[in-house]
This record gives structure tokens, C-alpha cells and sequence, in this order.
């Protein structure tokens, strides 16, 4: 088994919801892991291999602390790195594969003990309730907002966008809450998954950067990754079933309906709006006046838009505008979907056909 197949077993030692589909699996977890296998035969053998790895160790439940966890991660580390010793003629074999079992099993105390995943694991037990404080920040309507997590992340949030996030980050995980639009730039920390939760999808990454859409007026979610990977859970549907998709760089997750679909996206177009750019090359009149309504924070009326309904079909606008106030981008696509415009307080903008 070469170096790569042996990082994915070693990866899928350390995922706690594959540590579940050995243990105690219901059905979205079944699913979830039988259409991951289902990609290759290579998949299909580690999964087998890292579950014989698993169930090879009994573990007692004890308490071991981050700066522990973190030593051991080193030690193994530098077991990993370090070259398989020459053999004298009659010495027992110890080729690189059983030099990695040794490696796993102490891959194995630290995910096991930490997740206390064991015999007694869902006995009751006594847990300390601690009161978790949140911090909520709002992009200002027609701006940009930046700031940085106290873990190195970035985000940059679309005007009038919401994101929620504890003061403090778990030992184990990195969780945000969003609402509207952001961009990520994950800071890498293996032990800490970075979480972004919307009303409707949950994605999962290490160290990666992508893009999440949400407008819960438009009933839309969409993930566009940038770089690394990232694994993306639909939260809840009609049938009850877990839907999962892992991107590579390129593609998009976009919520349909009662399902999750995998689609490639232009990464110009989706991310522009992070450097100030508005996009509307190609796109529709209804699209192009939803562009516009988010980033102005105004209202449209449209007057006799029942007589133009057939002619406003396949037109499409044009450009790309930075800088540029509301009435030039009004000025310029008015030529491409033929109507006047009037703005009236700054709020309101009547489009006349």
C-alpha cells in the first residue's frame, strides 16, 4: 500500500464519524460512507483496513489533556518521518507496513481516548454545564466586511451578512453559524475541524478556502471551494436521510430541492464580490436585480412588467462594475433590458418598460 493510501487510513483512524459507522451506525451513516467507498476500489480497501485497525485495540476511558494529545502527535510524527532501520541478515522482518501499524495503534489511544469512544461510552455521566458567549458581527449594509478568528482564520462577509461565533474556540472543533454570504480562508489545524452551519448545510474543512452562499428568502445555499477540500452535510430533508458530498478545488454543492448536487462554477464570477466587483455579465433581469437589491439595499418597483414578461426572455445583462454608484450600473444595463429608471430617496428605484 503506497504513502498516500497510508495517510487516508491514517485520516480515517482520526474521523470521529467514522469512528460511529464502526461502533454505532444509523442509517444516514451507513449511506454516507457506502457512497464514499463506492469512488474507487483504493477507498473501498482502507476503509476495510482502517476498521481492522480499529477493532484490533480495547481502550479503557481516561482523561488526557490537549498538551498530552499534542506531545504524542509529535512522537508519532517523527515516527512517521523517521527511515525504516537496515536489517542484519536473520533479523524478523519490519518492512514500512508494520512499522505503520505501530504508529497507528498510538494514533489510535489518542483519537480513542479523547472521543471516549468505548464499551461504556453511552453510559449517563455527570456533565459540567458551561455557559458558551457568542460574538455577532454584521456586514454593514452596502459594504464589505473583514476580520480575523482568534485561530489565524479570515472571513469576508457580503453586505448585510451575519456571523455568529463562540468568543472562544473548542479544544476539538471550530464552529461558526452564518447567514447571507462569506468567504473563508481557513487557517490549517488538524485537530480542530473548521465548521461553517447554515439554516441548511454544514461544511467541513481543515485548512482551505471557499465560498457560502445563503439567503433564506430565496430558499438557495451554495459551497464554491477555492482550494484544499471540503465535506459538505445537508442538515435535514423530507426522507430524514443524510446527504454528504466532499469538493475538490472548482466544484460547487448546491442545494436542490431535497438533495445536494455537486456542479463546477466560475470562480471569477462567485468570489468577485470579495474584492469590490459586481458581476453581472450573462446575467438574467431577475438575477441582475437581486445583485443589485443586496448590494444597494434598495427595494425595485416594476411597472407593466406583465407586458414584458416574453421580451425580457433570454436577455441577459453585461459588465463588470467597481466603484461605480447605482445609477451608472442603472445607466448601462437599462441599454441591454430596455427600461427607464427613477430612484427616489435612495431607497426605492421605479423601472419603467
Amino acid at each position: 500500500m503506497d504513502a498516500s493510501n497510508d495517510s487516508l487510513i491514517k485520516n480515517l483512524i482520526n474521523d470521529p464519524y467514522f469512528h460511529k459507522w464502526i461502533i454505532d451506525p444509523d442509517n444516514a451513516c451507513r449511506d454516507f460512507w457506502a457512497h464514499w467507498a463506492d469512488e474507487s476500489e483504493e477507498r473501498q480497501a482502507c476503509m476495510e483496513q482502517a476498521r481492522a485497525t480499529l477493532l484490533s485495540f480495547k481502550f479503557n476511558t481516561t482523561s488526557v489533556s490537549r498538551t498530552e494529545k499534542d506531545s504524542l502527535w509529535e512522537q508519532i510524527a517523527r515516527q512517521i518521518e523517521e527511515p525504516t532501520p537496515i536489517r542484519e541478515m536473520g533479523e524478523p522482518s519490519n518492512n514500512s507496513r508494520q512499522l505503520w501499524y505501530g504508529v497507528a495503534a498510538a494514533v489510535i489511544l489518542v483519537v480513542m481516548v479523547v472521543f471516549a469512544y468505548n464499551k461504556e461510552w453511552n453510559k449517563p455521566r455527570e456533565i459540567a454545564k458551561t455557559e458558551l458567549r457568542f460574538i455577532e458581527k454584521v456586514a454593514p449594509e452596502g459594504k464589505i466586511s473583514s476580520f480575523k478568528f482568534e485561530d489565524g482564520t479570515t472571513v469576508k462577509l457580503f453586505s448585510g451578512s451575519v456571523i455568529r461565533y463562540p468568543v472562544n474556540f473548542g479544544e476539538d472543533s471550530r464552529e461558526v453559524y452564518l447567514k447571507g454570504e462569506g468567504f473563508f480562508d481557513v487557517k490549517k489545524d488538524t485537530n480542530r475541524p473548521f465548521t461553517v452551519i447554515t439554516n441548511t448545510l454544514r461544511t467541513t474543512a481543515l485548512g482551505t478556502s471557499f465560498n457560502i452562499q445563503t439567503y433564506e428568502n430565496e430558499n438557495k445555499c451554495d459551497v464554491s471551494l477555492v482550494t484544499g477540500k471540503v465535506r459538505v452535510d445537508m442538515l435535514e430533508n423530507s426522507s430524514g436521510r443524510v446527504r454528504s458530498v466532499f469538493l475538490e478545488p472548482g466544484e460547487q454543492a448546491v442545494l436542490k430541492f431535497d438533495d445536494v448536487i455537486k456542479q463546477p462554477f466560475d470562480i471569477q464570477e462567485t468570489i468577485s464580490w470579495k474584492d469590490g466587483y459586481i458581476y453581472l455579465e450573462n446575467k438574467s433581469f431577475d438575477e441582475t436585480i437581486s445583485i443589485l437589491k443586496r448590494w444597494f439595499e434598495v427595494d425595485f418597483v416594476i411597472n407593466n412588467r406583465e407586458v414584458v414578461e416574453n421580451r425580457l426572455k433570454g436577455k441577459t445583462g453585461i459588465g463588470t462594475f467597481k466603484n461605480q454608484s447605482l445609477e451608472n450600473i442603472l445607466r448601462v444595463i437599462g441599454y441591454s433590458f430596455e427600461f427607464k429608471y427613477e430612484i427616489r430617496d435612495n431607497k426605492t428605484v421605479i423601472l419603467t418598460f
